[in-house]
């Protein structure tokens, strides 16, 4: 089951949910009790090794050239118009693939291989600009996932 918050502990307790995951960024891909709550509970773990949000994967690339909350926030709306009118390619704002590739490396050595039974996106595509966009979002992972397997 994906999880958007993982704080509340009640997931841990319910038998039938074999298999949890929630956002990259979630404490449950770095919570040293994980591991042991995994085992215990003989549960598994997704691994998300992308972020979704569009409007993060803007911000994240454009963070380094503007610095105030507000100029970021109106820099995203200019971009999505930009977006809109073809004017910028919506892949320079996907992540890398060596990227989801050492998130999916990190989240398999923290955990096990036994622990982590597959990897994918942190949530659907849906806030992206384009059907294409999402499609090649998808290649990355893939294409991460199968260098990680090959190791």
């Amino acid at each position: 089951i994906h999880l958007h918050n993982t704080s509340n502990d009640l997931f841990w307790d319910v038998e039938s949910l074999k298999i949890v995951e929630s956002h990259v960024e979630d404490p449950l891909y770095s919570s040293k009790r994980t591991k042991s709550l995994l085992e215990l509970r003989d549960k598994f773990l997704k691994a998300s090794i992308c972020i979704t949000n569009f409007d993060e994967l803007i911000k994240r690339r454009i963070s380094t050239s503007v610095k105030e909350a507000e100029s970021v926030t109106e820099r995203v709306g200019e971009v999505w118009k930009e977006l809109s009118r073809g004017k910028i390619d919506p892949n320079i704002f996907l992540e890398s693939v060596d990227s989801m590739r050492k998130r999916l490396i990190d989240v398999v050595e923290r955990f096990g291989p036994e622990r982590v039974i597959y990897a994918g996106p942190e949530c659907g595509l849906g806030s992206f600009p384009t059907y294409a966009s999402a499609v090649e979002y998808l290649r990355r992972v893939s294409e991460a996932a199968k260098s990680v397997i090959k190791r």
